[in-house]
């Protein structure tokens, strides 16, 4: 039986490598849209609301 070309290793070859490297590069970076929703103002309420909803779901009723 021959075996399957998946089998058979390649050396690692510059190509590789950068754009390895370029993927970490770009998960380090935090995209745009994410900090103009951490920068935007939040709405009046918003901690009483959040902190109803888990008293909630925590099984709080007071």
């Amino acid at each position: 039986m021959t075996r399957h070309i998946a089998d058979t290793r390649s050396a690692p070859g510059r190509e590789k490598t950068r754009a390895f490297f370029e993927i970490a590069r770009r998960q380090r970076e935090v995209h745009p849209a994410t900090m103009e929703l951490l920068r935007r103002p939040r709405p009046e309420g918003e901690r009483e609301r959040l902190e109803a909803f888990m008293r909630i779901e925590r099984g709080r009723s007071v």
